[in-house]
């Protein structure tokens, strides 16, 4: 499973600038786009500080909201994914 590949890798945000509108959050990519996140990703770039690892970012998650684990590593490496593809954050060993 590719969950298990990267779940013991930082992740680290790649941003210019952030700022919260209400549940939304507007970021600044290193490109400068402008992207406009829901609740779900605004809470993977808030914890994706560096030092926290995929599997701390579930953990965090799983913490904070019911849901069940599975359903969050699937949604996890989804929004992961789209957020790489964003140029707004990286997995770093």
């Amino acid at each position: 499973m590719i969950y298990d590949w990267i779940k013991d890798k930082r992740v680290r945000r790649k941003v210019l600038k952030m700022r919260e509108n209400g549940d939304l959050m507007i970021v600044n990519s290193n490109s400068l786009d402008i992207y406009y996140l829901n609740a779900t990703a605004k809470l993977i770039l808030q914890l994706a500080n560096g030092q926290m690892t995929v599997d701390n970012i579930k953990d965090s998650i799983l913490e904070e909201f019911e849901i069940d684990e599975d359903t969050l590593r699937e949604d996890l490496l989804v929004a992961i994914r789209d957020l790489q593809w964003k140029e707004l954050l990286v997995l770093e060993a």
